[in-house]
Parts: C-alpha cells; sequence; structure tokens
C-alpha cells in the first residue's frame, strides 16, 4: 500500500502501480493501493487494508457470478 496518492500522472512513476502492472505482466490479478490522508489526521493503514481485503473480496465473488476477461 502507497503512502501517499497517486493521482492523475503521479501512476506514471510509482512504484505501486508498477508493481500491479508486473503483476499483470505476469498473468496475475492485482490491485494497486493508495492512502491519501492529510497530515494531522494520521495515517491509518490497518482500516486501509481492511477496506482493501473488502473490495477485493467482492471483485472475487463477482467474477465468479460473471463472465469477464481478467
Amino acid at each position: 500500500m502507497n503512502d501517499g496518492p497517486n493521482l492523475g500522472d503521479d501512476v506514471l512513476y510509482s512504484g505501486t502501480v508498477a508493481a500491479a502492472i508486473e503483476g499483470r505482466f505476469l498473468g496475475l490479478s492485482t490491485i494497486a493501493v493508495s492512502l491519501n490522508t492529510q497530515p494531522a489526521t494520521g495515517r491509518h493503514f490497518d482500516a486501509a487494508a481492511e477496506v482493501a481485503r473488502l473490495l477485493v473480496a467482492q471483485f472475487t465473488a463477482q467474477a465468479t457470478r460473471t463472465a469477464f476477461n481478467p
């Protein structure tokens, strides 16, 4: 999970996005996740990881019910 946003042209040099792209080159299902917070709010990676886990679970469940080209 990236510590900071990957917005706009940031994705062109993001290591997080590059890792997801490389995974796709290897035939893996991938996702790039970034945590964007305000400096005074703190970083809640545990909560962000849980949201990402729930999204992946939903996508996986949907994929078993829907034909798509991964």
